[in-house]
């Protein structure tokens, strides 16, 4: 499924006492806040690697929006994991 401008949805998102719901694609999201988020809270409560990285692919949040957001860096680190692992 893709936005109307043609990215993959991300997110699915309801409020509490409102039918409807709305979809996000990575035009609609900071997914540099986002992606920073995910690491952050995995830092912060010991979240395995493995895990982080295999909830990260399920959100389609891949190797190629990690590099355009973060950096080189932080993409090759999460490529070079993934490979290692079979994720990839």
């Amino acid at each position: 499924m893709s936005g109307k401008g043609g990215f993959p949805v991300l997110f699915v998102i309801a409020a509490k006492g409102i039918d409807p719901v709305w979809l996000e694609c990575e035009s609609d999201t900071d997914m540099s806040d986002e992606i920073q988020s995910r690491f952050g809270d995995a830092i912060e409560n010991g979240t395995d690697e493995l895990d982080v990285y295999m909830e990260m692919l399920e959100a389609s949040i891949n190797v190629s929006m990690v590099r355009k957001y973060m950096g080189n860096s932080v993409a090759d680190t999460m490529q070079n994991f993934c490979e290692k692992h079979g994720l990839i």
